[in-house]
C-alpha cells in the first residue's frame, strides 16, 4: 500500500524510523527542483502524514542517524543551483518533535557520503562523498563517549580564548603565511544595539567562513570549538539565515566567480556578515569577477521580516556586489546594510555595484553606511546603484566613476523613500546627473557633495510623491550639463531645500536649482549660495513651474558672467511668493541679473541687496503680475548697477507697497531705477534714490505709469538726489485721471534734459506736501513739470523750492497744461528760469480758459530770477494769489515779482506784499500785457525797473483787452531808472515813482 507525501514527489530525503513512526527530513522536490527544509512524520496509528517543525537549513543527499531520542542530520547538499555541500549538523528531538539547533560542524563539507554509527563504541563516522564537486577520500568522526549530544549543541555567540594557525595562499607569485591569532571575546551581534549580556546565553552561534580561495582550488577548514564552521560563503549565508541574530565572520580574502545566493528560509531573522582579517587591520578583500557577492533569492513561502548586515570588506568589483530581485511576492520586509566597506570598480560593463528590483508589495531597504566606491568606467545605465525600494545612505563616497556617455547616472534610486546623510560624489561623470531619484515616496538628504563633475549635474529627482527635504549640499566644479546642482521635476508634496552652495559651474542651463512642473505642495529654499557660474541660462534658481506657495530666503548670487538670468527665475507663482534676504553682486548677464518673477498671487520681497551688476536688459528685479497680484517690497538696496531698462521693473500689479528702498549709482539706457508700469496703487515710503541716471528714458529714479481711472501713487519720507533722465529727472508719473500724493520728500541735484528736473507729472492729479526741492534743473519745470489733462489739479503745500534752474520756463514749477493748481505755505527761493517764471510758471489757458480757479496762498517768492516774471509768470486764467510775499526777485526783462501775460479770464492779487523786486526793462513789481487783473489789499513797494513801471507796468498786447482794478493797495517807493510815465498803443501805462498814490 502506498501513501502520498504532503506536497508531491520528493527525492534524496533523509529518513529514519522511531517509535513506530517514519520521519522524512529535507530532500529535493521532484517538480520544482528545490531543496527543502520540511520535516514530515508518518503516524502509523492514524495512517496519515503530519507536518512538523522545519529544519534550520534546507538539505538533501545527507545522512540521518537516530541516537537515543535524537536524530542527527549530517551534511548534505544545500542548493539545487550548484554542487554545494554542507558541513553543518542539526539535532532534532524526536520525543518533543522540535528542532534543537546546530551541533558542531564536520571538518569538511560533504554530500552523497557514507555514514555509520557504532552504538557500542558511541562513535559516528562520516566517510567519503563529495565536497562541492570534488570526490573525497577522507573520513572523520564524532566521539560521544565523553560528550553528550546536548554538549555538542552550540550555546553562545562568544569565542573564548582560542588559538589557530591560518594558511594563506597568495595571488600571482604565490606566498605562504602562518599566523597565530589570539581572540579573547568577540561579540557578533553587530546589527543590534548593546543589550543585556544575560540574554546572550540563548543566542545562536557565530558562523565562520575562512580561507576560501576558489582561484587556487585549495580549501582549508579549522574547527572553531563549539562554533559552526564552513569553508563556503554560500553555506555561511544559509546558516545565518536559518538562525535569528546570527553572524557570519569572514577571516580571509575571497574570490567570487558565481552568485553567492542567500536563500532565505525562515522569517523574522537577522544576520551579520563581517570581516575579521587575521593578517592585519585591513578589511578582507573580495574580488567579484562575475555574478554577485550577495544575491538574495526569496523563498517559496511568505517571509515577514529579514535583516542582513555586510560589514568590513574591500570589494574589487568587476560585477555586482549586491543584487536582489523580488518576483514571487513572498517578502514583506527586507533590510540589507552594507557598512564600513570599500568598493573598487574596474569596468562594470553595464552592471551596477548595488542592484535591487522589488515589487510594491514588499518593503525592501538597502542601507549603505561608511562605504567608499572608487570607480573607473561603466557602460550601463547606472554604475554604482540601480535600486528600487527604500534607500539609506550614510557617509558614502563615490569617486572617479566615469561613463562612456550611456550611463544616465552613477546612482539610480527608484520607488521607495530615500534618506541620504553625508554622500560625496567626486570626479565622476554620467549622461545627465550622477544621482537620479525617480518615482520615490519621500526624500531626505542632509550632507551632499558633488565635486569635479563633467557632463553631469549633481542630483535629479523626478515624480517624487511625498515631501522632499534637502540640506547641506555643496556642488563644485561642474561642467557641461543641464543643471549643475539640484533638479526636481513632475513632483508633488512639499519641497524644502536648505544650505546649498554651488560654485565653479560652467556651460549649463541652470547653475543651482531647477524645479520643473511641480504639481502640488509648497517650495521652500533658504541659505543658498551660487557663485562663479559661467555660460548659463539661469545662474542660480529656475522655478519653471506653478507654485502653490513659494518661500525663498537667505540667497546669495555672486561672480557670474555670460548668464541670461543670474539669480532667481519664477515662472508662475499663483498664490504666496515670499523672497527675503537676497544678496546679488558682481554679475554680468544678458537679460535679468537678479530676479525674474511672474506672479499672479501675493509677492513679498524683502531684505535684498544688488550690487556691481551689469545687464543688457534688467540688472536687478523684474516682476510681472496680473489683475489679482499684490506686491510688497521692503528693505531693497541696489547700487552700482548698469542696464538697458530699470533695475527694479514691475509690470501689471493692482497694488504695490514699497518701503525702505535704497538706490545708489544706477545707470540705465532707457529705464528709471524703479519702474512700475501699468500699476494700480503704489505706496513708496522711506526710500532713497541717489545717483540714478536714465540716459535716454523717462524718470531717473521712478517711472510710474498707472492703469485705469482709480490709480494712485503715494510717496513719502524719501529722498531723490543727483538723478537724471530725458524727462522727469527724479520721477516720471503718468497717472491719468488718478492721484499722486507726495509727502516729506527731498529732491536735490536732479536733472532732466527736457521737462521736470525733479518730477514730471504727465496726466493725473498731483499733490506735494512738506517737501524740499533743491538745485534741480531741466529745460522747463526745474523742480516740477505739471502736464495735466483738463481740470486736473496740482497741489503744493508746506514745501520749499530752492536754487532750481531751467533753460526755459518754470525755474521751480511749471504748469504746462490745462489744469488747476493750489499752492499754500510754500517757499520759492533763488530759482532761475532763463525765459519765464523763475519761481512758478503757469501756462494754463493762453488762448482758451478751460480751468477752474487756481489758488496760491501764504507763500514766499524770494530771490528768484527769470527773463519775464521772476517770481511768478501767469499765462493762465482764474488765478488768485493771496496772502503771499514776493521779495528780491529779478527779471531780466519784464515783471520782477509777477507777470500776467496775455492771460484770459479773471486773475486776482490779494493781500500780497511785492517788495524790492527788480526788472531790467519794465514792471519792477508787476507786469501786465493782457487779461484782467484785480489787485486788492496789497503792498507794492521799493521795486525797481530800468525803463517803465517800477511798481506796475501795463502793456496791452494787440488783440487782447485789459482791465486793471487796484483797490486798498499801497504802491510806494518804486522807481524807474531811465524814464517816467509814457502812453503805449491805445491803453494805459501806470508808472509810480517815489510817491504814494492811493487808488479807489
Amino acid at each position: 500500500m502506498s501513501k502520498r507525501l504532503l506536497d508531491g514527489a520528493l527525492k534524496y530525503a533523509q529518513c529514519i524510523t522511531f517509535g513506530g513512526n517514519v520521519f522524512v527530513f529535507g530532500g529535493e522536490a521532484q517538480s520544482l527542483g528545490l531543496i527543502r527544509n520540511r520535516v514530515y512524520m508518518y503516524n502509523n496509528t492514524k495512517s496519515a502524514w503530519q507536518d512538523l517543525d522545519n529544519l534550520l537549513m534546507a538539505r538533501s543527499m545527507g545522512q540521518a542517524v537516530a541516537i537515543d531520542n535524537y536524530v542527527m542530520l549530517v551534511g548534505g547538499k544545500g542548493s539545487s543551483q550548484s554542487a554545494h555541500s554542507l558541513a553543518t549538523i542539526e539535532v532534532y528531538d524526536l520525543s518533543t518533535l522540535t528542532n534543537e539547533g546546530f551541533a558542531s560542524s564536520l571538518f569538511r563539507s560533504r554530500y552523497a557520503f557514507g555514514m555509520a554509527y557504532s552504538s557500542s563504541r558511541k562513535i559516528l563516522f562520516a566517510i567519503g562523498g563529495y565536497d562541492q564537486a570534488y570526490p573525497q577520500a577522507t573520513w572523520e568522526y564524532l566521539d560521544f563517549r565523553q560528550t553528550t549530544i546536548q554538549q555538542y549543541l552550540l550555546p553562545s555567540i562568544f569565542i573564548y580564548n582560542f588559538f589557530f594557525f591560518f594558511l594563506w595562499r597568495g595571488g600571482e607569485g604565490g606566498g605562504v603565511f602562518f599566523t597565530c591569532v589570539y581572540t579573547q571575546i568577540y561579540d557578533t551581534t553587530l546589527f543590534e544595539e548593546e543589550e543585556d549580556k544575560t540574554s546572550k546565553q540563548n543566542s545562536p552561534a557565530t558562523i565562520f567562513v575562512y580561507n576560501v580561495d576558489k582561484l587556487n582550488g585549495s580549501l582549508s577548514v579549522y574547527n572553531m570549538n563549539n562554533n559552526l564552521t564552513t569553508d563556503n560563503l554560500l553555506e555561511a549565508y544559509q546558516l545565518a539565515a536559518s538562525e535569528a541574530n546570527s553572524s557570519v565572520a569572514v577571516i580571509t580574502d575571497l574570490v567570487v566567480e558565481q552568485n553567492n545566493i542567500f536563500a532565505i528560509q525562515s522569517g523574522n531573522s537577522i544576520a551579520t556578515v563581517s570581516c575579521q582579517h587575521i593578517l592585519s587591520s585591513l578589511p578582507c578583500t573580495v574580488l567579484v569577477q562575475s555574478g554577485s557577492f550577495l544575491h538574495l533569492l526569496e523563498p517559496s513561502s511568505l517571509i515577514d521580516h529579514f535583516r542582513l548586515v555586510i560589514t568590513g570588506f574591500k570589494f574589487l568589483a568587476q560585477s555586482y556586489v549586491y543584487t536582489f530581485v523580488s518576483e514571487n511576492f513572498e517578502f514583506r520586509s527586507v533590510h540589507v546594510l552594507f557598512k564600513d566597506s570599500t568598493v573598487e570598480l574596474n569596468t562594470t560593463d553595464g552592471a551596477a555595484v548595488f542592484s535591487q528590483r522589488a515589487i510594491a508589495e514588499a518593503s525592501v531597504t538597502l542601507e549603505l553606511q561608511n562605504v567608499v566606491v572608487n570607480g573607473s568606467y561603466s557602460s550601463g545605465p547606472s554604475a554604482v546603484g540601480d535600486i528600487d525600494g527604500n534607500v539609506i545612505l550614510s557617509n558614502v563616497t563615490i569617486s572617479h566613476v566615469q561613463s562612456n556617455g550611456i550611463s544616465q547616472s552613477s546612482l539610480v534610486l527608484e520607488v521607495g523613500s530615500i534618506e541620504i546623510h553625508q554622500l560625496a560624489v567626486v570626479s565622476s561623470s554620467a549622461e545627465s546627473f550622477v544621482i537620479s531619484l525617480s518615482s520615490v515616496q519621500s526624500v531626505t538628504i542632509t550632507g551632499l557633495i558633488c565635486q569635479d563633475l563633467n557632463n553631469s549635474g549633481c542630483i535629479y529627482i523626478e515624480r517624487a510623491n511625498g515631501n522632499v527635504t534637502i540640506s547641506n549640499v555643496t556642488v563644485m566644479n561642474v561642467n557641461k550639463c543641464t543643471c549643475g546642482g539640484i533638479s526636481i521635476s513632475n513632483s508633488s508634496g512639499n519641497l524644502l531645500i536648505r544650505d546649498v552652495k554651488v560654485t565653479e559651474i560652467a556651460n549649463v542651463t541652470v547653475g543651482g536649482v531647477l524645479i520643473y512642473n511641480h504639481q502640488s505642495g509648497t517650495i521652500d529654499i533658504s541659505r543658498l549660495r551660487a557663485s562663479n557660474v559661467v555660460n548659463a541660462i539661469y545662474g542660480g534658481i529656475c522655478l519653471n513651474t506653478t507654485t502653490r506657495g513659494l518661500a525663498l530666503s537667505d540667497l546669495t548670487f555672486e561672480s557670474m558672467s555670460n548668464v541670461e538670468i543670474g539669480g532667481v527665475y519664477v515662472m508662475d507663482g499663483t498664490e504666496l511668493v515670499t523672497i527675503s534676504n537676497v544678496d546679488v553682486h558682481d554679475i554680468n548677464c544678458s537679460y535679468i541679473c537678479s530676479l525674474s518673477i511672474f506672479c499672479d498671487g501675493h509677492l513679498i520681497l524683502s531684505q535684498m541687496t544688488v550690487a556691481r551688476v551689469v545687464s543688457k536688459v534688467v540688472a536687478g528685479v523684474y516682476v510681472a503680475g496680473s489683475s489679482q497680484n499684490v506686491m510688497e517690497l521692503s528693505n531693497i538696496t541696489m547700487k552700482s548697477l548698469e542696464g538697458y531698462l530699470s533695475p527694479l521693473y514691475l509690470v501689471n500689479s493692482p497694488y504695490v507697497s514699497a518701503r525702505d528702498l535704497r538706490f545708489y549709482s544706477i545707470n540705465s539706457t532707457f529705464g528709471a531705477a524703479f519702474m512700475c508700469w501699468s500699476c494700480g496703487l503704489l505706496d513708496l515710503t522711506n526710500s532713497s534714490f541717489i545717483g540714478c541716471r536714465n540716459l535716454f528714458g523717462i524718470g531717473g529714479a521712478l517711472d510710474f505709469t498707472g492703469s485705469g481711472n482709480l490709480t494712485s501713487l503715494t510717496c513719502q519720507y524719501s529722498q531723490f538726489q543727483f538723478c537724471s533722465a530725458l524727462i522727469g529727472g527724479a520721477m516720471y508719473v503718468s497717472n491719468q485721471w488718478g492721484y499722486s500724493n507726495f509727502s516729506s520728500l527731498y529732491f536735490y541735484g536732479n536733472v532732466a534734459k527736457k521737462q521736470g528736473g525733479a518730477i514730471l507729472s504727465d496726466g493725473g492729479n498731483l499733490g506735494v506736501y512738506k517737501s524740499v526741492f533743491e538745485r534741480n534743473s531741466a529745460d522747463s519745470g526745474g523742480a516740477i513739470a505739471f502736464e495735466p489733462l483738463v481740470e486736473e489739479t496740482l497741489v503744493l503745500e508746506d514745501s520749499k523750492f530752492l536754487n532750481n534752474l531751467v533753460s526755459s520756463d518754470g525755474g521751480a514749477v511749471a504748469n504746462l497744461g490745462v489744469g488747476n493748481y493750489s499752492v499754500h505755505r510754500s517757499l520759492f527761493y533763488r530759482n532761475v528760469a532763463r525765459v519765464h517764471g523763475g519761481g512758478f510758471f503757469d501756462g494754463n489757458g493762453y488762448i482758451d480758459c478751460k480751468a477752474n480757479l487756481s489758488l496760491l496762498t501764504s507763500s514766499v517768492f524770494d530771490n528768484n530770477t527769470a527773463q519775464q516774471g521772476a517770481g511768478m509768470f501767469i499765462r493762465g486764467c482764474n488765478i488768485s494769489v493771496e496772502d503771499s510775499t514776493f521779495i528780491n526777485n529779478y527779471a531780466m526783462s519784464l515783471g520782477g515779482a509777477l507777470m500776467v501775460d496775455a492771460a484770459n479770464s479773471q486773475n486776482q492779487v490779494k493781500n500780497v506784499t511785492i517788495a524790492n523786486n527788480t526788472a531790467n526793462l519794465s514792471g519792477g513789481g508787476i507786469s501786465i500785457t493782457g487779461g484782467n487783473l484785480i489787485v486788492t489789499g496789497s503792498r507794492i513797494v521799493q521795486n525797481t525797473a530800468q525803463n517803465y513801471g517800477g511798481g506796475i507796468y501795463v502793456f496791452v498786447t494787440k488783440g487782447w483787452t485789459l482791465d486793471l482794478f487796484v483797490q486798498n493797495t499801497t504802491i510806494s517807493y518804486n522807481q524807474v531808472l531811465f524814464a517816467l510815465c509814457k502812453h503805449l498803443f491805445s491803453f494805459v501805462c501806470l508808472c509810480v515813482t517815489r510817491q504814494m498814490l492811493p487808488l479807489l
